[in-house]
């Protein structure tokens, strides 16, 4: 492995771990706006949130296209007719109505 390769390595690495922390921070900024009755502000904490995570999967060598790929096929994979909890079947079907209706 020669030096270069090895910068590479421990910047993917640093990038990385920022990401995380940016995520896990995220997460906490999202609770705490929605404490002080922010709706506004948490909504674009997770709106955040969600570009850390495509950022994270893009570091670790997942497309963008897969993973919104992978969205659809894990949402219209989720059995709504089993003993899932009748608000969560409500949260799927209106996210599968929504992804089918942007075109997927």
């Amino acid at each position: 492995m020669n030096g270069k390769e090895k910068i590479d390595i421990v910047k993917n690495i640093h990038s990385i771990e920022a990401i995380k922390v940016n995520i896990l921070a995220g997460v906490t900024r999202i609770y705490d706006s929605l404490n002080k009755g922010k709706d506004e502000l948490a909504v674009d904490y997770i709106i955040g949130l969600m570009i850390a995570l495509f950022r994270l999967a893009k570091k670790l060598g997942f497309s963008y296209r897969r993973l919104d790929q992978k969205l659809v096929e894990k949402v219209n994979s989720l059995d709504t007719n089993g003993s899932v909890e009748i608000e969560l079947k409500e949260d799927i079907e209106e996210l599968k109505q929504y992804l089918m209706a942007r075109g997927e």
